[in-house]
């Protein structure tokens, strides 16, 4: 997208970008040039508000199943050839392929190293003509290919690799948990007051596009647009300044997080599950003009992806309001709203523009390029081109976006490469507007749940959900009866009652739920509405897994072993009231920490963090940490991406809310600072020590009602040792927050 703040692009030398090549020390992967890091850091510095979503430098690679990688034959005749690739600094790999043919019944596995199971896997559905097609970019710096060929269709198979994409940001992939985009987005899952059945149908025709230049690869925005034949022709609507070979472009549709983070709650796990891709299109108009790009895929879409065709409007009245569905920054699908009609821009070159003066709810950032607009009523009239909308902080920053007007590209070319008119109508029919296709399913009575919260509190001892009853039918909902349990425990119904009109929503609490120790399953079902079943019953059951961690130890021991770039590495433990206990940060290279814990009972959150976003392994070294109580392992790992956190409730012996021995009774504890010391026999001492066993105080305590001080020293946990003339010490252990 065409933003006001101008892209700018640093042109370096192969040296600069690259680095050295690093030799295979007869290692049989592939080792791709490396990023170095400087340069990233320089780059992403130099990015702002970008024409593009730029994202992976692109290089020329010349890889085949007979010229590298390795065959193995399977007892069955199958075979299977893998080959490894490597390079240092990259967040992801994607590669473009020419000559591509898979026979049915193979398959093209692609994954990072020691992450089969989270394989993008493509199939006989990727040929085209003519014969180009791009694996979406794989999680990290080390990835793998694999390719599986049954023994009846050997050697059928071919593809060539001739460019590789080393990415130096990341895009959602499988195999990451990053929010990517600023933080005002509006993920499309989550509820949206009034058009929530639309925006549910038209999400469905919205697709990432990659693309590539000869400066490096990029993602744009675009949509399945209907015509007037309603035949499904796969034509894809985007903006012109996204324009590239579309021979190699790739698409992916559905690329939504089923379980996202909504306003109101903090909790979404970014998990994603739909490998929808083809690749390949054929350009059939585009105007610089308007900014509009068509284009054809050059492959049929299977019916199981159950994806939609865009309606469109081309009168030329505003609607009442708009929103626009797009993929920010390589994010997940995101939604934008604007309770305002749009203007006409008025300028020099003719009123060819709609004008949003500002969003209400969501933005557009580099990658949202192309995205369309819709009406109130779920129509495209136009894509987006330019703009300078943002966040501040977590709300929208007021500012403009512009999009081309659908109605404007209609026939204002000369020809009809220049225009839409004769692809989208061409029958002549000389309609004004178009639905669906397939059209909006309609039901008398359609009821749906949802989660707000999933409700897991920090000690991950049980579930306390928080969820929407939304009504998606034309009829008014004014009763419902929704079921729940836990694990295998007998089902509680809760009876509502209410007023819900079309779109309309209500918040329901769910009561607290204690699971057992260890993994937890909660299902939520919608089981009526209005005393019947409901028409739809697609969307009436929520479920959601939590692990219950019991701690029977006082004692936690974290372990961290750095990778080659220690300093990116920090964490930190906090209470169940978010105060910092132990933390660490600025660590060396390739060196073991330790950090002992003494943890009173309570909740606690560990979280650990990699700033560059690779973790501790594998592309930079073997590093790991563990987080363990009495040997037994309680979290740990390396290959983490941007971090990871842990939820634990700890039980042990010590216990710190009362904290009282035969002759001395502290309180309160836990304390902001002030701790009273209550002792049957006066003439005590005491010795202060923090967590590395350094001396912070001592005193006497000469009366039988005492006050300890603390309040200067910074909130964690402390070692109070208690004792009289005879060196007869007893340690308590002293909670600030």
């Amino acid at each position: 997208m065409r933003k006001t703040i101008l892209f700018l692009f640093l042109i370096l030398s192969l040296v600069q970008i690259y680095g050295q090549e690093r030799s295979q020390q007869n290692d049989s992967r592939v080792y791709l040039p490396l990023i170095e890091k400087q340069y990233v850091e320089d780059k992403i510095a130099t990015d702002a508000k970008t024409p593009l979503y730029e994202f992976a430098i692109l290089t020329d690679v010349d890889y085949t199943t007979t010229n590298s990688g390795t065959w193995t034959e399977l007892p069955n005749g199958d075979r299977v050839w893998k080959l490894r690739f490597t390079s240092d600094n990259a967040k992801n790999i994607h590669f473009w392929i020419r000559n591509f043919f898979i026979p049915k019944g193979a398959l093209l596995y692609a994954y990072p190293e020691g992450h089969r199971q989270e394989a993008d896997i493509y199939d006989s559905l990727q040929n085209n003509n003519p014969s180009y097609f791009g694996i979406w970019p794989i999680s990290g710096g080390d990835v793998w290919l694999e390719y599986y060929e049954p023994g009846n269709i050997k050697g059928l198979g071919r593809f060539e690799l001739f460019k590789a994409g080393l990415g130096y940001q990341n895009v959602a992939t499988k195999s990451t948990n990053d929010i990517l985009s600023l933080s005002c987005n509006f993920d499309v899952e989550c509820f949206m007051d009034g058009i929530e059945n639309i925006k549910n149908h038209c999400k469905k025709s919205v697709t990432m596009i990659l693309g590539g230049t000869d400066e490096g690869a990029f993602l744009a925005s675009g949509a399945l647009i209907n015509n007037t034949l309603n035949d499904g022709t796969p034509y894809i609507l985007s903006a012109n300044h996204a324009w590239v070979d579309t021979a190699m472009y790739t698409f992916r549709f559905n690329w939504i997080n089923p379980n996202p983070d909504c306003p109101s709650s903090g909790w979404g796990d970014q998990s994603i599950n739909e490998n929808q891709t083809v690749s390949g299109a054929t350009l059939r108009a585009r105007r610089a003009q308007t900014d509009f790009l068509l284009m054809e895929i050059n492959t049929d879409l299977p019916e199981e992806w159950n994806l939609v065709w865009s309606g469109w409007d081309r009168s030329g009245i505003p609607s009442l309001f708009t929103f626009g569905i797009h993929h920010p920054a390589g994010d997940i699908m995101k939604i934008c709203r604007d309770f305002d009609s749009p203007e006409i821009l008025d300028e020099d070159n003719g009123d060819i523009k709609w004008l949003i003066n500002n969003w209400e709810i969501g933005t557009t950032e580099g990658g949202s390029s192309g995205s369309p607009l819709y009406t109130d009523q779920g129509e495209i009239i136009g894509q987006l081109w330019a703009g300078a909308s943002a966040c501040n902080g977590s709300n929208p920053n007021g500012a403009l976006d512009v999009y081309g007007r659908f109605d404007v590209s209609w026939n204002a070319g000369i020809t009809p490469d220049t225009r839409l008119k004769e692809w989208l109508d061409p029958a002549d029919t000389g309609q004004l507007s178009v639905g669906f296709y397939p059209p909006l399913p309609t039901y008398s009575l359609d009821g749906e749940i949802r989660f707000i919260d999933q409700g897991t509190s920090i000690c991950g001892d049980g579930i306390e959900s928080v969820i929407r009853i939304v009504n998606n039918g034309s009829s008014v909902i004014s009763q419902a009866v929704i079921q729940y349990s836990i694990n295998d425990n007998t089902p509680q119904n809760i009876y509502w009652e209410g007023n819900l009109s079309e779109n309309e929503a209500e918040v329901l609490y769910l009561p607290n739920i204690l699971g057992d120790n260890g993994n937890n399953s909660f299902v939520v079902n919608l089981l009526s509405i209005n005393g019947v079943s409901d028409e739809n019953q697609e969307n009436d059951i929520l479920e959601a897994n939590f692990v219950k961690r019991i701690v029977p130890d006082n004692q936690i021991v974290l372990e961290i072993l750095t990778d080659n770039f220690g300093e990116d590495i920090s964490w930190q433990l906090t209470n169940e009231n978010g105060a910092v206990l132990y933390s660490g940060d600025s660590y060396d290279d390739n060196q073991l920490y330790t950090q002992d814990m003494t943890l009173p009972n309570g909740c606690y959150l560990f979280s650990i963090s990699d700033s560059y976003g690779d973790g501790l392994c594998c592309t930079q070294g073997n590093g790991y940490y563990s987080l363990t109580y009495n040997g037994i392992l309680l979290q740990g790992g390396g290959d983490m991406g941007s971090g990871e956190s842990i939820n634990f409730k700890v039980e042990g012996e010590l216990s710190i809310d009362k904290n009282s021995i035969e002759n001395v009774k502290i309180y309160p504890n836990p304390s902001k600072g002030i701790y009273n010391i209550q002792l049957i026999d006066e003439g005590k001492e005491y010795i202060l020590y923090n967590q590395l066993g350094q001396t912070l105080k001592v005193g006497s305590l000469n009366s039988k009602e005492n006050i300890l001080d603390i309040s200067f020293l910074p909130t964690g946990i402390y070692k109070l040792w208690v004792g009289d003339i005879s060196g007869d010490y007893t340690k308590f252990t002293l909670l600030k927050e």
